[in-house]
């Protein structure tokens, strides 16, 4: 890939939707993969509340949507990046991840599980 692919390839796939992150990820079963063969391509199995759904889901261990817009196509990942210094912090379920300093509200995303909810991403 050349330099314009790249950025394109990572705009393009943190410009969508969000990371799912919240909640302790020993609950999970085995990876997708790994489970019986008529589970496969369901995603992970969770004993989380819920069945590890909408605020409860639980995948990557990362929490959070990447922009403010996240269901619609902008330049806003870049924007982002660019207009915050970031802090580590932990995730609800204990990964390090980048959070923006001081975010504005409207730069926050809607919550999945309730868009009239705003979260820091």
């Amino acid at each position: 890939m050349n330099h314009e692919e790249t950025v394109a390839l990572t705009a393009g796939g943190h410009t969508f939707g969000k990371a799912h992150g919240n909640g302790d990820p020993s609950t999970l079963g085995k990876a997708p993969a790994g489970g019986d063969l008529a589970a496969q391509g369901f995603g992970w199995v969770s004993n989380q509340e819920h069945g590890g759904i909408g605020e409860h889901t639980v995948t990557s261990g990362l929490e959070g949507s990447w922009v403010n817009t996240p269901t619609r196509w902008s330049e806003n990942y870049f924007r982002l990046l660019l207009d915050y210094d970031y802090e580590l912090v932990h995730s609800p379920a204990g990964a390090q991840q980048w959070q923006p300093v001081n975010q504005k509200e409207e730069d926050m995303a809607p919550a999945a599980w309730d868009p009239s909810k705003k979260v820091r991403r």
